[in-house]
């Protein structure tokens, strides 16, 4: 099905400053009759739908016919999501790139599910730091189970390598020994710390991983952090979070939440770098090459 939005143009959100995706949408639905009309006939042939087999025992999920307003607002949505990203990497000195590709990343949350795609990129150097952010969406399931998972993703190259660490909060899916398998086992923390969060750590690594959560950092993450999962993998820390972030309010923090904990993490990886790369040739490993 085509929806009515025409040929391939310049996004017409470009020259409008897009504080809130969802907020930006609404407006400029509100402002164009011809998608109001849409919304409406669809939602009036829905009702009507129903009102025809009330007293029928056939099932009957309206949901599908509400499937061209679905499209129709996820199709808007795109495109302001598209600008919105876009304008966020103009405020920050970064480039940008609709798509991406998910043989650019790393990691363990990029292996999760099917139908992977990274789009929305804005990425470049910050200091003397390689910054990636992105949306990132997958899916599970099979039939009537069948969902997507959204993503914000923050990626940042670190100076040295670090063991593949996993840390996730509490409510998120379990991402550690569960998932992966034999290859990890579960950090043993004290504090408050295994309240909000568990952490996995890629075996034999132990010792450096606790160099990384030392009480200062494990209290950094609770105050500022509980929202977030984590991702450590070779010399690549991912930050993400399970929505695609829609304010620039939201957005913003997400990145200066990154910056901040880079400060605390950078010194840690030079340090770790050595021991890991060492440990890997120990157990007969091709030490990771930094690019």
């Amino acid at each position: 099905m085509t929806l009515p939005l025409g040929p391939e143009k310049p996004n017409p959100f470009d020259s409008t400053k897009v504080d809130d995706v969802n907020g930006t949408t609404r407006h400029y639905i509100l402002e164009h009759p011809w998608y109001l009309a849409v919304f409406a006939v669809n939602l009036i042939l829905v009702l009507l739908l129903v009102w025809t087999v009330r007293d029928t025992r056939k099932p009957f999920d309206a949901f599908y016919l509400l499937i061209p307003s679905i499209l129709l607002w996820g199709r808007i949505q795109g495109k302001v999501r598209d600008s919105f990203m876009k304008q966020f990497a103009i405020r920050e000195g970064l480039s940008f790139t609709p798509n991406g590709s998910i043989l650019d990343v790393e990691g363990k949350l990029f292996q999760i599910g099917d139908s992977q795609k990274i789009f929305d990129v804005a990425s470049g150097e910050k200091g003397d730091t390689l910054f990636w952010i992105f949306f990132f969406s997958y899916m599970t399931g099979s039939g009537k189970s069948r969902a997507q998972h959204s993503n914000t993703v923050v990626e940042m190259r670190l100076p040295g390598e670090v063991p593949s660490i996993i840390v996730h909060h509490k409510e998120f899916l379990d991402l550690g020994v569960a998932a992966f398998g034999n290859g990890y086992v579960q950090l043993e923390l004290e504090g408050d710390f295994k309240k909000f969060f568990t952490v996995s750590v890629e075996k034999n690594f132990e010792i450096e991983a606790y160099q990384i959560f030392t009480p200062d950092f494990m209290a950094e993450l609770i105050d500022t952090a509980k929202n977030f999962n984590f991702e450590f993998f070779h010399d690549k820390l991912y930050i993400y979070k399970e929505a695609y972030v829609s304010k620039r309010t939201d957005l913003d923090a997400m990145f200066a939440l990154a910056e901040t904990l880079l400060k605390k993490i950078k010194p840690k990886s030079v340090m770790i770098g050595r021991s890991v790369e060492s440990m890997e040739e120990v157990l007969g490993k091709e030490p990771s090459l930094l690019q």
